[in-house]
């Protein structure tokens, strides 16, 4: 009897001792996981943090690099007005003598006219009108014909260096955007972007107009997809006219499909946008191809270097 309780309690206490430990394996297994989860946490909330700071150090970088851009743009904006008025005050005063030699000549023409008539020399008279030849009238109409530019004209590229690389107005197109509307025709397609340079009545470049099959944008303003129905199922190869304005802060952009009317997208700018963009009164095109042209009309005046060819560097 002895031996069977001796027996009992050591199968009693063997069995004690195997929960406790199963109970201290669990415990520790426990505190483990835990311990890993804290660990966890903590290192995505490091990982967090230094992704917070490494944004703000990359936007304060951007932001340094536009402000040093801006006083560049200024200064040279401001070399290129002080040029600009220098010429202008030179055109202006062989302008105004040039007008005064001709008003000289045209008063001299009639004193002899009259004193002809007055005399009652008809057959001189009739000799001077004959000896004078219309040849200098024809002349000048001829070069004016030849300066005329066409009604399509080519999207001369900016982007060189005789342009200052879109920053000489003398390769813009005075055209007032906010009043007038602007058609372009030119082929859209996912990987060629149709840029158009827009610039205020001093000549500060204000920011780029840009689009495609991809997306729409207006630096610091616009930046989203392009609607499907806006150029529908349009082979990419053909080109395509579109129509650019920005009349009372709203953005719009249509385009002209044959036999099909599609409808315009729209954006209204406010704020700070609406501000930026309420006085575009010149613009050029950047990287665009010589086939690609747009619509000259009687509000737009055109710069010295738009002419059939853009100087050279697309054919005849």
């Amino acid at each position: 009897m002895r031996r069977q309780i001796r027996m009992r309690r050591k199968i009693r206490t063997g069995r004690q001792i195997r929960t406790e430990r199963q109970i201290r394996m669990s415990r520790q297994i426990r505190m483990s996981r835990q311990i890993r989860m804290r660990r966890q946490i903590r290192m995505r909330r490091q990982i967090r943090m230094r992704r917070k700071i490494l944004m703000q150090m990359r936007r304060q970088i951007r932001m340094r690099r536009q402000i040093r851009m801006r006083r560049q743009i200024d200064s040279s904006e401001e070399a290129d007005s002080n040029e600009e008025t220098d010429s202008n005050e030179e055109t202006n005063s062989k302008e105004g003598s040039g007008l005064n030699e001709e008003t000289e000549v045209e008063s001299t023409s009639s004193k002899t006219s009259d004193s002809d008539n007055s005399n009652g020399e008809v057959e001189t008279g009739s000799e001077t009108n004959d000896t004078s030849d219309p040849n200098p009238a024809s002349t000048d109409s001829a070069g004016e014909a030849d300066n005329v530019l066409p009604v399509e004209h080519p999207t001369c590229d900016c982007w060189r260096r005789e342009c200052n690389f879109c920053e000489d107005l003398s390769c813009a197109i005075k055209h007032d955007l906010t009043s007038y509307t602007l058609n372009v025709t030119s082929t859209v397609n996912r990987s060629l972007l149709n840029t158009v340079v827009l610039y205020d009545s001093v000549g500060n470049m204000l920011g780029t107009f840009q689009w495609n099959r991809r997306g729409i944008y207006l630096t610091g303003c616009v930046g989203c997809r392009t609607p499907r129905k806006l150029v529908g199922r349009h082979p990419p190869e053909e080109p395509l006219t579109w129509t650019l304005s920005i009349i009372e802060g709203v953005l719009q952009l249509s385009v002209n499909r044959p036999g099909k009317v599609s409808r315009p997208y729209t954006h209204k700018l406010r704020g700070q946008c609406k501000k930026h963009y309420q006085d575009v009164a010149f613009f050029s095109f950047q990287k665009m191809p010589c086939h690609h042209s747009f619509t000259l009309i009687d509000t737009m005046v055109p710069g010295s270097m738009f002419d059939n060819t853009c100087r050279g560097a697309c054919p005849a």
